[in-house]
């Protein structure tokens, strides 16, 4: 069995943006698509406007680690670098829970770089029984994934960090990378009891000048971990916990209209699909047959009628019968066309027969 995901995107309109341009107190908006922290597409500018509309549709099949969508707004400058206006981020968790898909306006948020984090880190774990009936935890920092661009090189310098209580271990430096691999072990004093004891690992940026910049983070829970027994995971680096943010400014930064639509489709062998794609067929076939697959699916379907069209046409594709399909299609479409004609000609007669009746009743115009 093969899952298949994907993701629709419309950006619609935003309103409210603030004026970025200090002469016209204007801005010049576009948006950026994020799938991830990676950027998939960037909508047109338009210039001059604190109310924009796109109106810009896009399709993205979706890697296995899908999580988030992101859309930043800038405001463009010819001259100088583009001035970053705010951004709404929508979990995987959310969209999946509206099978028709989202729509509405979200209220955009500052941007902190705290919370533009990406990647993963790959760790090995295993619970040692100690002396004194204590534990110990044995770590191997083993390496981490798609890490987000920290310097202006287009690339990071990143390292680890292993911190539990008052016991802190780092891992050395690689060099302009984002996929860097430490395989390097540390060992982990625990307390007797092992309830709520969690290890903190982080991924930092590290700078020549200045504080290092942080990549990221994840935690083990510790009682999780069976004893003797080497685990290995790949554990999904997330942003700090949010602070504080100052609502006043948030409000003034605008919102956006977007709709997101997530489709997760399990593709099983081709052989359990046959006892439908015959019916389809036979439908097709019969000349008799006055319903096509489309209006039989029609009464069950939760998809859009495109998405169920495009399916129905790489079938019979498929099956060398597009041209038939087609035809049945349209002559089910002229049926209904003569069918609405008969009706509206009908009632038209019935009022034309009443209006007759009352008029000549008696011999005179009682109408």
């Amino acid at each position: 069995m093969v899952k298949n995901t994907s993701l629709y995107v419309r950006i619609g309109e935003a309103k409210d943006l603030p004026g970025k341009d200090l002469i016209s107190r204007s801005s010049d908006p576009y948006c950026l698509i994020k799938i991830d922290n990676e950027v998939v597409a960037r909508t047109a500018t338009v210039w001059k406007t604190l109310t924009p509309f796109w109106g810009e549709e896009y399709f993205f099949h979706l890697p296995g680690g899908f999580q988030n969508l992101s859309v930043y707004v800038f405001d463009e400058d010819t001259v100088s670098e583009d001035d970053i206006i705010g951004k709404v981020s929508v979990d995987k968790e959310i969209l999946q829970k509206t099978a028709r898909g989202l729509e509405k306006w979200l209220q955009l948020v500052k941007v902190d770089r705290d919370t533009e984090v990406q990647g993963e880190i790959h760790i090995e774990a295993t619970l040692l029984e100690a002396e004194g009936g204590r534990k110990n935890l044995k770590i191997e920092l083993l390496e981490a994934r798609d890490l987000a661009v920290k310097d202006k090189t287009g690339s990071s310098d990143p390292f680890a960090r292993l911190t539990f209580e008052e016991q802190k271990f780092d891992t050395r430096t690689i060099k302009k990378t984002r996929f860097p691999r430490w395989h390097e072990t540390f060992t982990l004093t625990l307390p007797e009891s092992l309830e709520g004891a969690v290890v903190d690992i982080t991924v930092w940026d590290w700078d020549r000048v200045g504080d290092d910049d942080f990549m990221g983070r994840a935690s083990l829970t510790v009682s999780e971990l069976p004893v003797g027994r080497t685990v290995r995971r790949w554990l999904r680096l997330d942003p700090r916990p949010e602070k504080e943010r100052d609502l006043e400014a948030s409000k003034n930064l605008g919102s956006i209209r977007i709709r997101a639509r997530y489709s997760e489709e399990r593709i099983l062998p081709s052989q359990y699909y046959q006892p439908l794609v015959d019916l389809l067929v036979e439908s097709v076939q019969d000349t008799e047959c006055r319903s096509t697959p489309l209006s039989m699916l029609e009464e069950v379907m939760t998809l859009d009628r495109l998405e169920i069209a495009t399916t129905l046409d790489k079938i019979f594709l498929g099956q060398g019968m597009i041209l038939p399909f087609l035809d049945v299609l349209i002559q089910q479409e002229l049926r209904q066309s003569s069918k609405f004609e008969y009706n509206v000609q009908k009632i038209k007669n019935i009022m034309l027969n009443v209006n007759l009746h009352v008029f000549t009743r008696d011999g005179h115009n009682i109408g």
